[in-house]
């Protein structure tokens, strides 16, 4: 690893030494072969604030100036302070985000018969692994004791330390660096990831099949099946090749119990969180979503039990408490279920697509399915990996059971859910090709926003949606229609009780969210404002979490958004620590910006676009910029058989200007860019035929002069975004 280190910038005043910036590079060629290394690892027991040891992995690299700890091993050990303790000593730790890739990046063969098992720092020092701590020169002299080891046949040199004997050196085995990885951490991370609110936001990207990806497909298609009485998917859980649970998975339940008796302690305090949460748990039970684990198995199996929380949901107008399942939870191996599961990120369109697709449509329909990820069921094979404890009163008898079902917390749930629906789907598509397409497209996790061009073909597609899950055990309900007579034939119960429709897909909570009115076929903005008090101190930690809450995803508000991208541009200019008071005067700008939000609930959109088969339409996109940004906005014009001619927004992007400063010209450019690649996208997504004409409008008589040119002519800023601008 290479290392390296300055102290210019301002960073987190909540990090050990807020004036200095830290780094650490860790780079290696692709496609090289290169001698396999063993890099010094050990397992170490850190205290946590409740006098718990919890153990971590670590790296031992004295080329490093300082020691760090990543993010979820310092929320893992619940510690909010500077020093952290361990069985041998005190640590002064910075916390990253991320520290390395897995160490060793391959199974490496490297037989030691000069020491013991025990004796080593590191049982598993030759299996990739996970590093939670990284332990620099700042205390590798403190661990060191007498005593270096030559390993047989190997150039592996053993070192005895107080936590064990560490291992590093090459090894004889040549291997091939398969792909590039050149991976940063730094304490600045923080401001990285706000810097997102402001630099260039990319459309998204042509996904790419990675081996992972593949090798969880594969599974996927060569381990489901279905049940033949409820017709209900049954699937594995997708544990990576080579990750055995029975030896890397350590005995859970003393956990597992801890964490029961503590969630207990809360629920105490609050008798009505107590009750929706035991009724979660016993409809779990009932609907046989769980079942109870004999007690003759109940140590006879190897298992993993999640520890469990609730998560409170106001806004949901069904279940408003969730009870969440922490497969993250480390045994003492260092070792959680999610470590050895794949992840195979979501496969299905963007917001932004849906909602583009979803405004054609006249007659618009939106459902949920209810309860997804529990309709698909866990093969039992692996449901002992999926065991909890629980008893609905502290003074009863603890109860082991396991869970049948997909969960949440499980990090392969959503792609076993989406997956599956998409399975669903693949099955169906010539039986019921209308509802298959809606099922493959129209789907975010497990909100569908969908539609047809008439009320008969609307309530068509509705049925057969319905009957098409109904046979993989899916109900889809809470229905919603711009128009009632499309659903005339659905059942109240199976209706959207509410008079909105919360376009908030994330889950998650937000300052501003989009919703849509049914009756009025419109969308508006719903402002949650966050109370600050005039004089409570405001911060640049207070300004960012509002501003990355605004939700808007198509960018109908980016003229709003781009004003609290560019102030906190300026936030991050002056270098202010994350928890420090910002100056008066910016506060004054930011509270007097916050008190505008609540006009946003009046602005009203049309959802229906009025793009029919009848209609000549027209995409115009308009670009402009100025040294503090640049946007661009795509409208629809529609020309209808009578003569009369509507338009609508149809989306926008904002980009805050370079922090190196730039001609207005070139931003402009920047600008026209921004516009061509969002039309292209837009074509795509939305579903606009090929023959749809396309206008692109500037006012920059400059970039017009140079489009106007073959790209050689000019400098090499400008030729690259020509280029760029006359292939799109």
């Amino acid at each position: 690893m290479l290392h390296q280190a300055s102290s210019n910038r301002a960073a987190s005043s909540a990090l050990p030494n807020p004036k200095q910036q830290v780094s650490s590079l860790n780079a290696i060629n692709s496609g090289v072969d290169i001698t396999a290394v063993l890099l010094a690892t050990a397992r170490i027991r850190v205290k946590d604030n409740q006098g718990t040891f919890i153990l971590l992995r670590a790296l031992v690299d004295q080329g490093s100036q300082r020691s760090f700890i990543s993010e979820a091993a310092a929320q893992l050990l619940r510690l909010c302070k500077e020093k952290w303790s361990t069985r041998c000593f005190n640590l002064s730790l910075v916390v990253v985000n991320h520290i390395t890739d897995k160490i060793p990046q391959s199974k490496t063969p490297c037989k030691i018969t000069e020491l013991r098992q025990e004796d080593l720092a590191d049982s598993s020092y030759n299996i990739p692994g996970k590093i939670d701590v990284l332990l620099g020169a700042d205390v590798y002299g403190d661990l060191l004791e007498k005593g270096v080891i030559r390993i047989k046949n190997t150039k592996v040199l053993a070192q005895k330390t107080k936590i064990g004997w560490i291992l590093s050196g090459p090894v004889n085995q040549v291997t091939r660096a398969s792909e590039p990885s050149i991976s940063m951490v730094s304490i600045e991370q923080l401001d990285a990831d706000i810097r997102k609110l402001w630099e260039q936001e990319e459309l998204p990207q042509e996904r790419i099949l990675t081996l992972e990806k593949a090798d969880c497909e594969r599974q996927f298609i060569r381990t489901t099946k279905r049940d033949p009485k409820s017709g209900r998917y049954i699937v594995r859980l997708p544990i990576k090749p080579d990750m055995n649970p029975s030896i890397l998975l350590h005995p859970s339940l003393k956990d597992a119990l801890i964490r029961l008796r503590q969630t207990e302690a809360k629920l105490e305090r609050n008798p009505e969180l107590k009750a929706q949460y035991n009724a979660f748990l016993k409809g779990y039970l009932e609907l046989g979503h769980m079942s109870e684990v004999p007690s003759a198995e109940i140590f006879c199996k190897h298992s993993y039990y999640l520890p469990h929380h609730a998560v409170v949901k106001e806004d949901s107008t069904t279940t408003k408490v969730r009870v969440v399942f922490n497969a993250s939870h480390k045994t003492s191996s260092g070792t959680s279920l999610n470590d050895i599961l794949m992840v195979e990120p979501n496969t299905q369109y963007t917001i932004f697509e849906i909602l583009l697709r979803w405004r054609r449509h006249k007659y618009a329909l939106a459902a949920d399915i209810e309860k997804m990820y529990r309709q698909i069921l866990v093969d039992s094979r692996d449901c002992d990996l999926l065991r909890i404890v629980w008893r609905p009163e502290p003074q009863g008898p603890i109860k082991h059971y396991r869970l049948n079902t997909v969960t949440y917390g499980t990090a392969s749930a959503p792609f076993q859910a989406i997956r599956t629906l998409q399975q669903v789907a693949e099955v169906e598509q010539f039986t019921s090709p209308s509802a298959s397409e809606s099922i493959k497209k129209d789907f975010y996790v497990d909100d569908l926003l969908t539609g047809s061009s008439t009320i008969e073909g609307a309530a068509k597609l509705q049925n057969d949606i319905v009957n098409v899950l109904k046979k993989a055990g899916f109900n889809i309900r809470k229905w919603s229609t711009n128009y009632e007579e499309v659903l005339k034939h659905v059942s109240t119960a199976d209706r959207e009780t509410s008079d909105v429709v919360n376009i908030n897909l994330e889950n998650t909570v937000k300052t501003l969210g989009l919703q849509w009115i049914p009756k009025d076929d419109i969308f508006t903005f719903k402002v949650k404002l966050p109370y600050i008090s005039a004089n409570e101190p405001v911060t640049k930690r207070i300004i960012t979490s509002n501003a990355a809450r605004l939700f808007d995803p198509l960018g109908w508000i980016q003229p709003i958004i781009i004003v609290s991208k560019i102030f906190i541009q300026r936030l991050w200019l002056q270098k202010l620590a994350w928890d420090k008071p910002v100056p008066d005067q910016l506060k004054i700008e930011w509270l007097t910006y916050m008190k505008e939000w609540p006009a946003l609930s009046k602005l009203k959109i049309p959802r229906y676009i009025q793009t029919s088969d009848r209609c000549k339409v027209e995409l115009h996109g308009f670009c402009d910029a100025s040294m503090a940004a640049f946007a661009a906005v795509i409208y629809d014009r529609v020309i209808h058989p009578d003569g009369t001619v509507s338009a609508n927004i149809l989306t926008s992007k904002s980009k805050v200007a370079p922090l190196k400063v730039q001609s207005v010209p070139r931003l402009e450019l920047n600008g026209a860019v921004l516009l061509c690649r969002l039309m292209k996208h837009v074509k795509q997504a939305s579903e606009f035929p090929a023959d749809t004409a396309e206008f692109y409008w500037t006012d920059s008589t400059i970039v017009l002069a140079w489009l106007s040119d073959h790209p050689a002519r000019w400098k090499t800023f400008v030729a690259n975004r020509i280029s760029e601008i006359q292939q799109l």
